[in-house]
């Protein structure tokens, strides 16, 4: 499986292709009761699927900063030495951590390059993106200005109007 950079502002993301759950067997209809099979779940060895999982930044192009100042890497950093540890503990022997150094689209293209030489199965990206700065409220934390937004719950997505398929999107 090859990787590669759509665009300078793409956020890699791949579905899981890995699934280890059995066959089932269904009832077609209420109508005739007839029993059908359900076609087979993909199956894998989880000790030879490789995944790697790239922190999606860098200390010295740390993404969006927090209501607290806290940087985008140390979110996903964290977050990615937790996923690692979990699927390691079930099973998934070759996951990897993919980390790297430098300015952000360099790095960004770094990455693609080491994902596609560790021949990944799967390749997780993290990211905790921030709203747009038209949505955030000036506050002060600790001694520094820093800014908030409390509008949205859960997962938003923003759209840019900029976006050449801004119907599309």
């Amino acid at each position: 499986m090859r990787f590669r950079l759509i665009n300078a502002a793409a956020t890699l993301a791949l579905s899981a292709l890995c699934v280890s759950a059995p066959a089932s067997s269904t009832p077609s209809s209420a109508q005739d009761g007839a029993q059908r099979r359900q076609a087979p779940v993909a199956q894998c060895d989880a000790a030879a699927f490789r995944v790697v999982v790239d922190v999606g930044h860098t200390p010295q192009s740390p993404g969006a900063t927090s209501a607290r100042g806290v940087d985008e890497y140390d979110f996903n950093f964290k977050l990615a030495k937790v996923i690692e540890s979990r699927l390691r503990d079930a099973g998934f022997a070759r996951t990897h951590l993919l980390l790297a150094t430098g300015e952000a689209i360099p790095s960004l293209v770094r990455r693609v390059g080491q994902a596609n030489a560790m021949s990944a199965d799967l390749l997780v990206s993290i990211h905790h993106d921030s709203v747009p700065e038209a949505f955030k409220t000036a506050w002060e934390f600790d001694g520094k200005k820093l800014a908030y937004s409390d509008r949205f719950k859960g997962h938003s997505i923003f759209v840019s109007a900029d976006n050449a398929d801004y119907e599309g999107s």
